[in-house]
């Protein structure tokens, strides 16, 4: 059971997750880390990768990639706001 199992509501539902984590070789779990981390971070002021990074241990490179999965900053945004609106994004 994840996280999102465990809380009963996985804030990231609708985001091609398997096809994130595929296309840069990480596994699922680490792709959904990742989103969350960026989705908190974003909302916070400084660097966004960095910050998701500390957060998460994840490589710049990996953080970026899933950022240009998502549409670049537009999307990261979106992504970010859900999170806030379903109370995940607090870290």
């Amino acid at each position: 059971m994840d996280e999102f199992d465990s809380a009963g509501d996985d804030p990231l539902v609708g985001i091609d997750i398997p096809g994130i984590a595929q296309s840069l070789g990480i596994e699922h779990d680490d792709a959904k880390r990742g989103l969350i981390a960026l989705g908190g971070a974003y909302a916070e002021p400084g660097d966004t990768i960095a910050s998701a990074a500390d957060a998460t241990g994840l490589q710049h490179e990996v953080l970026t990639g899933i950022v240009e999965h998502l549409g670049g900053e537009t999307g990261l945004e979106q992504v970010s706001q859900v999170l806030m609106e379903r109370g995940w994004n607090s870290g």
